[in-house]
């Protein structure tokens, strides 16, 4: 899939994109949105998001670094294709590797 084909593209620290969206639906407050990982978040780039989502992966994968509370520990969790879950506004979280896909 070309550059043409995505709506916007966030980064890294580095201005380097780590994800493409394509908007595919977007009805009152509700989207869906196709996500391209290229790249995994910088070191330490822990983040949340503003609303609860659904994610199910298509195909490639990624692991997630998870943190837990405010203890400062972490855990991996492997998402791989046609796996489903819940994120949660307070999951703080990371993508820390690209799997089985080519990373650019």
């Amino acid at each position: 899939m070309n550059g043409l084909f995505w709506d916007e593209w966030r980064g890294s620290f580095d201005g380097r994109p780590q994800m493409f969206i394509k908007r595919l639906l977007h009805v009152v407050r509700w989207r869906l949105d196709l996500h391209k990982f290229v790249r995994p978040d910088d070191p330490d780039c822990f983040h949340t998001h503003p609303a609860y989502a659904l994610r199910l992966v298509l195909w490639g994968g990624y692991e997630e670094e998870v943190e837990i509370g405010t203890t400062a520990l972490i855990y991996h969790r492997i998402w791989g294709p046609l796996n489903f879950g819940i994120v949660r506004p307070e999951l703080c979280h990371r993508i820390s590797k690209i799997l089985n896909g080519v990373s650019s």
